[in-house]
């Protein structure tokens, strides 16, 4: 009897399993792009790679390795960017993975900003528009460094549109300078920079106005600070003697900007300045004001007698402002007060030397200064050395 022994050998089989590397890529434009699906399996699975529906074959700019699951992209194109899947195959079955490629690329200017010139109000916008992958952020900044948006008290309006635009609304002096436009991404930084000129502005100018005024205390005095140019529309105010001005029932500024007092007192005198002010300049014009009192001559005795020789003093104190000079007249003629027979005192009266019969009569003191005069009379009688009589001293 003959015997036959029959061996079989079992092949072990494993179906691939796969693992894609990295999912996600964003390559920059002209960089080597590397794919990599790692596989296990028995056999060891052979890969396969495609975009879409077909099948990538080696190439000058595209290599495989089917197993080590490796695509390698040379100086990566727009192109080149999407959807690619990885299949590995082998006796036992195929698995298969997705990757995304995308192609990344530097800011570059589609619209730069240009220098400008506006004038003061108007609005501005300055372009900034940029391609690039991931889409660059545009930011902008001044070239003094100085802030673009953030700015209290500003008169204008900063913003940034979505284009990137930045947009200036009612322009004004603070606005000129130099902006900087910068967009930046991962693969790039650009910049370009644009001077903004504001035009149209005038420095203020006030019309002539008197250097001094003489007012009589309780008149009514208006001080005009009449705009000739500015543009801007200056802001006008007042100063006395340097310090601001405060307003009261009697100072008041007119809606001409005129300075109005209604009854003007003694210590309303001083310097009163007008300052015109805008963002192109100063003016200012200064009056100097002068209160003037009445004369006033102090009541006192107003007839008086002697006796021939006996020298006598005629009184008129008198007050006002300026100080009021005082003259003496006897029947509508000047006294002189330089004569033998009389002389003047200090505080305005008349001294009679050595009066005679021709002294007697009614004298008249006049107090006189710029606001005008005042008047009073004074009765002397002189009597003779033998008359009986009573005297006024």
């Amino acid at each position: 009897m003959i015997s036959v022994e029959v061996t079989k050998v079992l092949n072990h089989l494993e179906a691939p399993k796969l693992v894609v590397v990295q999912s996600e890529l964003l390559v920059a434009l002209g960089d080597t792009t590397i794919m990599e699906c790692k596989t296990s399996g028995v056999p060891p699975p052979q890969v396969k790679w495609f975009k879409g529906d077909l099948e990538l074959r080696p190439s000058a700019f595209l290599s495989i390795d089917p197993l080590m699951g490796l695509l390698k992209i040379q100086e990566t194109q727009d192109l080149d960017a999407g959807d690619y899947t990885c299949v590995a195959i082998n006796d036992a079955g195929r698995a298969a993975g997705r990757l995304t490629l995308d192609v990344g690329s530097p800011p570059v200017f589609i619209q730069e900003p240009s220098d400008v010139s506006m004038e003061i109000g108007s609005n501005v916008t300055l372009p900034c528009y940029v391609q690039g992958y991931p889409e660059p952020k545009i930011k902008w900044r001044r070239l003094d460094n100085m802030p673009v948006f953030s700015r209290p008290f500003s008169v204008s309006s900063v913003s940034q549109l979505r284009t990137g635009a930045l947009f200036i609304s009612n322009l004004w002096a603070s606005d000129k300078g130099t902006y900087i436009c910068e967009a930046e991404n991962q693969f790039g930084k650009i910049q370009s920079q644009t001077t903004v000129t504001v035009t149209g502005l005038v420095a203020p100018l006030i019309g002539i106005s008197p250097s001094v005024a003489n007012i009589i205390e309780g008149q009514q005095l208006t001080l005009p600070c009449t705009l000739l140019a500015g543009n801007p529309i200056p802001e006008r105010r007042w100063m006395k003697n340097s310090a601001m001005l405060v307003q009261n029932p009697y100072i008041t500024v007119r809606s001409d900007g005129s300075l109005h007092m209604e009854r003007v007192r003694l210590q309303d005198g001083g310097e009163y300045t007008c300052v015109a002010t805008n963002v192109a300049g100063t003016n200012n014009k200064t009056t100097s004001v002068a209160v003037h009192v009445l004369p006033t001559i102090q009541h006192g005795q107003q007839i008086l007698s002697t006796i021939e020789g006996i020298p006598v003093t005629l009184p008129c104190k008198a007050s006002g402002i300026p100080k009021p000079s005082i003259t003496w007249s006897k029947k509508g003629e000047l006294i002189s007060t330089g004569s033998a027979k009389f002389s003047a005192g200090a505080d305005g009266s008349l001294y009679v030397v050595s009066p005679g019969s021709e002294e007697s009569g009614e004298y008249i003191c006049t107090a006189t200064n710029a606001a005008g005069y005042a008047k009073r009379k004074v009765q002397l009688t002189v009597y003779g050395e033998s008359h009986p009589r009573e005297l006024c001293l």
